[in-house]
């Protein structure tokens, strides 16, 4: 090699050792000022927590959330029209906002969901299940959880269900399940929960992911290089190449891969839900909302599996909602105590054995 070749390498080499100098002082000294100005403007990067009675869910390994043991809630909430109702919500230590006996000789209704079997609109005394069990001869076991899909309602099943051997097994589900179901769709959506969560794989594995923005996870690590990729996160979704997951669900359905290998994973969880239960427990699938495609889906997978899907109390909560009655909670989605009443009435059929 001649001298003039190793100069060019050395000049190279210096010149790339250099840049790579550079840019490292400069991320130091942009991260030593962003921190510093976040600390004098006292920024805060913690999500913070939600308002009481919403505040209900804690950080666990292998459920990624569970709703918080003996949590006592008394206040005041807003139905839609906003009116005032007044609201005792409690969970009993693992959580569950109804335990029954174990040992009865009534019915045992095991009632397992997401946001709307955790129902933290209502009081104990007029949420669905308790109407339910007031009403029949049955005793109820209520757990469900604010953002929950299949995969976590699955555990739920697997950790209680031979305490409980329940007589009948109703497994709420709902439109959003399909992105709380799949990791890519919950990347992409505008809904999302944003906390590390469980997901089966097509191959029936168990993978965990959190499942927010890169920029948030940069974040966590760089305040520096997590502001400009929050810049560059907020100019694509202004220049409109990022359409949410929602969209393309509405407008492609199962042609929009991501949804159709949704909708297979959800229909895997869902017979390993009948396979974890005996031949004795009788399995009812109702929707809590009639959003389309997903509802379609659900009744499909349930139907191609042999499982009952109940739209009863969706039905008679639009047929209310046309004569002009109001059925949902201040959100507008989840249900006001008249809305659980009609929810129970709907149900009333399905809870025996």
């Amino acid at each position: 090699m001649t001298a003039e070749k190793r100069s060019l390498g050395r000049q190279i080499s210096f010149g790339i050792i250099s840049t790579l100098f550079l840019l490292l002082i400069i991320f130091i000294i942009g991260e030593i000022g962003f921190r510093a100005y976040y600390a004098v403007k006292n920024i805060s990067f913690e999500k913070p927590e939600a308002a009481p009675p919403y505040n209900t869910a804690e950080k666990v390994d292998k459920l990624g959330w569970q709703p918080k043991g003996n949590y006592l809630f008394d206040g005041k909430m807003n139905d839609a029209d906003g009116v005032e109702y007044p609201v005792h919500l409690t969970t009993d230590e693992n959580g569950f906002r109804q335990y029954g006996n174990q040992n009865t000789d009534q019915t045992k209704v095991f009632f397992l969901g997401d946001s709307y079997t955790q129902s933290v609109e209502v009081s104990d005394d007029k949420v669905f299940y308790n109407i339910i069990k007031d009403s029949l001869s049955v005793d109820v076991f209520a757990y469900g959880m604010a953002g929950y899909g299949q995969i976590q309602q699955y555990m739920i099943l697997d950790e209680y269900y031979d305490k409980i051997q329940p007589d009948v097994l109703i497994l709420q589900v709902c439109s959003n399940d399909f992105i709380d179901n799949h990791y890519e769709l919950e990347m992409t959506s505008g809904y999302k929960v944003g906390l590390r969560r469980p997901y089966l794989t097509i191959n029936n594995e168990i993978e965990y992911y959190y499942p927010v923005p890169l920029y948030q996870k940069m974040e966590d690590y760089s305040r520096f290089l997590g502001f400009f990729a929050k810049r560059w996160h907020n100019t694509k979704q202004k220049m409109g190449t990022e359409v949410l997951a929602e969209k393309q669900i509405a407008e492609q359905q199962r042609a929009f891969k991501p949804f159709d290998y949704s909708v297979k994973v959800t229909e895997l969880v869902i017979q390993k839900i009948k396979k974890r239960i005996n031949k004795n427990t009788k399995l009812i699938i109702y929707n809590a909302d009639h959003y389309n495609p997903q509802a379609v889906e659900f009744q499909a997978i349930c139907e191609k599996n042999d499982i009952p899907y109940v739209s009863a109390p969706t039905d008679a909560l639009l047929a209310a909602e046309h004569n002009s009655i109001t059925v949902r909670a201040g959100d507008g989605y989840h249900w006001n105590e008249k809305g659980h009443e009609i929810v129970a009435k709907a149900l009333f059929p399905y809870c025996e054995k």
